[in-house]
């Protein structure tokens, strides 16, 4: 029995070439499987970093809009110290505070992206870190903080 190749019933051909063939098959289908499931997985990833920093970018401007709402609803006299990352997900941003008439647009820049909020006018500018709102006279100033 040994060294007897195995034989294709009823045709009596042997199977060797038709196995390795059937394998190379076999191979190449997983392989295109795996790399469109390591694209898709790539996608998922992308996605989530994406909607990250996204998120991230619109926290930083709902934070500054929020304080702002908050020292015209006080009125005169309030001071409030608050702090902006400095980086979104290990990513520098551009913050920038835009006022016109009555109103400032807070814009955050990152990656090719912008998301802005409008404010209540305010004077001054931001930057990362720690950030001083005054509300005096009516006018709300902003500064960023001398230690920060």
């Amino acid at each position: 029995m040994q060294g007897q190749q195995i034989r294709d019933w009823p045709r009596g051909k042997p199977r060797s070439a038709q196995v390795s063939l059937e394998f190379i098959i076999v191979a190449g289908f997983a392989i295109v499987m795996l790399i469109a499931m390591l694209t898709i997985v790539l996608g998922q990833v992308r996605s989530a970093v994406n909607e990250g920093t996204l998120s991230g970018m619109e926290d930083v401007a709902l934070t500054v809009q929020q304080e702002l709402l908050t020292a015209r609803s006080v009125g005169d006299g309030y001071e409030r110290r608050f702090n902006l990352p400095a980086d979104i997900q290990g990513r520098r941003y551009v913050l920038s505070l835009l006022s016109d008439g009555d109103a400032s647009v807070v814009t955050v820049t990152l990656a090719g992206r912008e998301i802005s909020a409008r404010a209540p006018r305010c004077e001054g500018t931001l930057r990362h870190g720690t950030n001083i709102l005054a509300t005096a006279n009516g006018t709300i100033t902003c500064a960023p903080a001398v230690n920060s």
